[in-house]
């Protein structure tokens, strides 16, 4: 909120909450987003709980293909769904002087995450988006957006040759579901809806009309700078 220079806020108030009463409420609804990832065109998504009013939006990861003197061969994603999803709120750290959120996304092992040529297993999978705390318009919302999607992978079978294209394609499958992550949070109808829903978590504390003109966490306490119109 950009104020006249020399001026300055009147009648600003400080609220405060444990984080873990927050998170405990926002889980409810944003434990219900589903990440998909396959094969094919806009085939992996990730879905939002209908609280929020948000269509899935899509990304592709695109095949892997090695053309070699043995013939050719094919490495694909298979199925790989989210199983639990959990809202965050951190403390302050270097790279997020406000504090951040951060999204831990886990996913079903089932063996068969790796199809084509050969089979191969993605075990111990965790996606990570961290979203650092601002406000925005009045309300809790965030700014940049990061995103980490971390992975043991098993081929089954797989001759020498062909364990360093598809090792590198799975960094591929990391760095692609990375930026699709990045690309869909740092979206303004995303950024939105987890605003909004947020920021009614604590509204009903702030009296009539709040507008929030800070938030930091600090010490497990969400803390809110507001003022009442």
């Amino acid at each position: 909120m950009l104020l006249p220079a020399g001026k300055k806020l009147v009648g600003v108030k400080t609220f405060s909450v444990p984080t873990d009463l927050v998170e405990l409420v926002v889980n409810m609804t944003i434990g219900q987003v589903q990440v998909h990832v396959d094969r094919g065109e806009g085939d992996s998504s990730v879905a939002f709980p209908p609280e929020l009013g948000m269509q899935p939006l899509r990304f592709t990861i695109p095949d892997l293909e090695i053309d070699t003197i043995f013939g050719d061969a094919k490495e694909y994603p298979h199925d790989i769904n989210s199983s639990e999803v959990r809202f965050q709120l951190e403390d302050q750290a270097e790279d997020f002087p406000r504090g951040f959120i951060r999204l831990v996304i886990e996913f079903e092992q089932r063996d068969e995450e790796i199809h084509g040529t050969w089979h191969g297993e993605m075990d111990n999978m965790k996606l990570r988006v961290d979203l650092a705390l601002k406000t925005l318009l009045g309300k809790i919302s965030y700014g940049d957006v990061r995103s980490k999607f971390t992975f043991d992978l098993n081929m089954i079978g797989v001759p020498g040759w062909a364990l360093d294209p598809i090792f590198n394609y799975s960094d591929k499958i990391a760095n692609l579901t990375e930026d699709a992550m990045v690309s869909i949070f740092d979206n303004g109808y995303v950024r939105g809806g987890f605003s909004a829903r947020i920021t009614e978590q604590v509204e009903p504390y702030l009296g009539p009309d709040p507008v929030i003109v800070g938030v930091r966490v600090t010490d497990g306490q969400l803390i809110i700078r507001y003022y009442n119109n």
